[in-house]
């Protein structure tokens, strides 16, 4: 994505406030067999983030890399 201060848009580029993105993805059966984790890489960080997966929250606060979060607890693997 990039941030939002290089945007040719003006009302991106200027905007100050919060913004939601939202991902969805499936973890396909036998994903979390054998003690498996998933985990999530956030890249980098410049602002405070919050992840919300299933109802379990974790924030992030920037300036303390590595920039990643195991969700293994809070994912679901699809039904067979």
């Amino acid at each position: 994505m990039g941030s939002w201060t290089d945007s040719e848009v003006a009302g991106i580029r200027y905007f100050s406030g919060t913004g939601t993105y939202t991902r969805r993805f499936d973890l396909s059966p036998g994903t979390l067999a054998g003690g498996r984790r998933v985990i999530l890489d956030l890249g980098e960080v410049a602002e405070l983030v919050d992840i919300g997966i299933n109802g379990h929250r974790f924030g992030v606060p920037c300036g303390s890399p590595p920039y990643s979060l195991d969700l293994t607890e809070a994912v679901k693997s699809r039904p067979e």
